[in-house]
């Protein structure tokens, strides 16, 4: 079974390009699992609760690995914007009824 050599999508035989990511696929395609650090790139829901607790580690995060680990950087960065719109709307808030 083939995988996109950009993100790691199982990808359907002969496709020139990823549905997911569209990273060209010329090369013949790789049949082995990705594996950039040997972990999957999930992006499971602690990254945002991290991105939303710590939103600098959240940002980092994001513009570290959104090459590398797509779903993961997404993840902690929607923490670190759900932070800062719950933020500013606490401030404006504040503000109207101080």
């Amino acid at each position: 079974m083939p995988f996109c050599r950009q993100c790691g999508k199982v990808l359907e035989e002969g496709d020139d390009y990823c549905p997911k990511c569209g990273a060209p696929q010329h090369d013949a395609p790789s049949y082995e699992t990705p594996s950039s650090s040997g972990a999957a790139d999930r992006g499971g829901i602690g990254w945002t609760i991290l991105g939303f607790f710590i939103p600098l580690a959240g940002l980092i995060i994001y513009l570290l690995w959104k090459d590398q680990k797509p779903n993961t950087a997404h993840m902690a960065g929607l923490g670190a914007l759900v932070w800062l719109i719950v933020w500013l709307g606490v401030s404006l808030l504040a503000a109207l009824f101080h």
